[in-house]
């Protein structure tokens, strides 16, 4: 079974109206055995109503199908991991990337233990060093000769865009979700509504740039 039709079967079944998280059954004992995906369904509430909940639990199921939906959590070691990683490279996918694989990793077998489906300690999980690449850093004169060069070639919303972007330090994902009503009347504020923080922001616009 192929790893994305396998991660949407798990999601199917997760937002199943009639589905309820399991808790642990007291008649076996804290360290009741739990496959994985049994495990995954319980832990799912974790991310339940966060920004990212919709990519945070295709990264869960699509590592759950690689690590083996029916494995037995408290049996899940490094070995496992480890191929669940070298599967992943195999992939072409960055070790950013790969490091969003091990953080949901981590995140469940943690859950796990709090439910006492693992009693041993919890493997160590290869994160992979994450390459930063090149920073490059634009000069004042550099701004200005970006700026140009884009009006020159008739880009000037773009440039706009850019010049926001300079000036204010925001996102690109934030100013690309602004909408009117974020934007005050005089053009001296604007309000971004969810920030990487999670929390709304408002930042000051340059005269100059608001008459603009």
């Amino acid at each position: 079974v192929s790893t994305m039709r396998e991660a949407k079967r798990l999601q199917a079944v997760f937002k199943a109206p009639n589905y309820v998280p399991r808790a642990p059954d007291a008649s076996q004992g804290t360290n009741a055995s739990q496959s994985l995906s049994e495990v995954a369904r319980e832990a799912y509430v974790m991310w339940k109503g966060t920004k990212d909940e919709k990519q945070s639990l295709a990264r869960l199921d699509a590592a759950v199908s690689l690590l083996g939906p029916t494995v037995d959590i408290g049996s899940l070691d490094a070995a496992r991991i480890d191929a669940m990683v070298t599967k992943l490279a195999n992939k072409g996918l960055s070790p950013k990337t790969i490091n969003r694989y091990l953080a949901s990793t981590s995140k469940l077998m943690k859950f796990a233990k709090r439910r006492g489906y693992i009693s041993g300690d919890l493997p160590s999980l290869p994160w992979k060093p994450e390459d930063e690449g090149r920073i490059v850093f634009l000069t004042e004169q550099d701004e200005r000769r970006l700026l140009a060069h884009m009006r020159a070639k008739g880009m000037d919303s773009y440039a706009l865009c850019v010049e926001v972007l300079l000036v204010t330090g925001v996102r690109v994902s934030n100013l690309l979700g602004l909408r009117p009503a974020d934007i005050s009347p005089d053009y001296q504020w604007i309000t971004l509504g969810v920030t990487k923080s999670g929390k709304p922001q408002t930042v000051p616009i340059p005269a100059a740039l608001g008459a603009s």
